[in-house]
């Protein structure tokens, strides 16, 4: 559950070789791979073939493949982009034992006609147990300078939209669906987002139910970061134990190939803390020293930086919010930040 609601990889290895998993050569790279391109779970992949088929866009520089369950690699094939039945070999194979395998794929090693396009990887599995015993997991993720992120806001017109979902347990859970993609690449329309699903996944990730679809309709590029938005959606309440958010947006690069984006949330109600309360959409509004997606990050004057919940102040000033200043007047009783050494002399404060 965490790794999925985080975005985050779930690996499982045989104990003998977990040496070998950690010494990887995929591991140095994962974190250079920018977008979940597939991501599913079958709950028996004995009984038949889990298949996964997934867009691969012209700017990517490689993917990589995660097949994870017991004994599911027994019976592995891959089409690549145009199709062809690809021979798996030790440059595409990083890992590989009974319940993992690792593939990579690079744009430099491969012809662009095969690399560029819809992949189909399959996968039958010998286990012996039945579901769940018998599951298994897809999941693809590319490196690529192509960059696309989901938004919310209660107001078609906003442009500082929140990076997760509030509108779980709202009173009105009316919300916008905003796109953003990399910014250089939009300036000269060479890429656009042209929908964005919700689906609701159960737990064990096996069971995922479509609620929302919704078409993206452009917006100014020149004055909104934000460059796409959808007509109002009602957001689902859903069960926030047992079930989670998983959003996709589909569009097109600059040569009409297809991409994909998937970015999975937990489905639970804003928690705005003690500096903030939820609003009828959800939203937390903050008190007046705070600020973001739930209230925790003070608002530093006078220079200070925001460390988390904490504010890091200059040199002369403290406080909370670092809105205290260090009086220094030589000959007279210093106003002081605490833990200083108090001075009648002319010589000021001294540490």
């Amino acid at each position: 559950m965490t790794a999925a609601t985080t975005n985050g990889r779930f690996l499982t290895a045989d104990g003998n070789n977990a040496i070998s998993l950690l010494s990887a050569s995929s591991l140095s790279t994962m974190i250079y791979e920018n977008g979940i391109v597939y991501d599913d779970v079958m709950e028996n992949c004995a009984s038949k073939p889990a298949v996964a088929y997934f867009p691969i866009e012209t700017r990517s520089s490689w993917f990589t493949v995660i097949i994870r369950g017991q004994n599911n690699v027994d019976n592995l094939t891959v089409h690549n982009g145009n199709g062809d039945l690809v021979t798996l070999t030790d440059s595409n194979i990083v890992f590989r034992d009974n319940n993992l395998a690792i593939l990579k794929f690079y744009r430099s090693k491969m012809d662009q006609k095969t690399y560029v396009g819809h992949w189909k990887i399959e996968t039958f599995s010998s286990c012996i147990g039945g579901a769940f015993k018998c599951g298994c997991q897809i999941q693809a993720r590319v490196s690529s300078p192509l960059e696309a992120q989901v938004g919310f806001t209660a107001n078609q017109h906003d442009d500082f939209v929140e990076r997760t979902p509030f509108s779980s347990g709202a009173a009105n859970r009316s919300i916008f669906f905003t796109g953003q993609v990399t910014n250089s690449l939009l300036a000269n329309a060479d890429a656009t987002l042209t929908e964005v699903i919700l689906s609701e996944r159960s737990l064990a990730q096996t069971n995922t139910r479509q609620i929302i679809n919704a078409q993206f309709i452009s917006r100014d590029n020149n004055t909104c970061s934000n460059q796409f938005v959808t007509s109002e959606q009602i957001y689902p309440e859903g069960d926030h134990l047992f079930q989670y958010h998983v959003v996709t947006v589909n569009g097109f690069d600059e040569y009409g190939q297809p991409f994909k984006r998937i970015q999975t949330f937990s489905n639970t109600k804003s928690d705005c803390g003690t500096f903030g309360h939820p609003d009828t959409y959800g939203q937390c509004v903050c008190k007046a020293n705070y600020q973001g997606f739930d209230c925790r990050t003070p608002i530093c004057v006078n220079g200070g930086t925001a460390d988390l919940s904490v504010c890091n102040c200059r040199s002369g000033f403290y406080g909370d919010f670092c809105q205290k200043r260090v009086l220094h007047t030589p000959g007279s009783s210093t106003t002081q930040a605490p833990f200083t050494t108090s001075s009648s002399s002319s010589s000021g404060l001294k540490a």
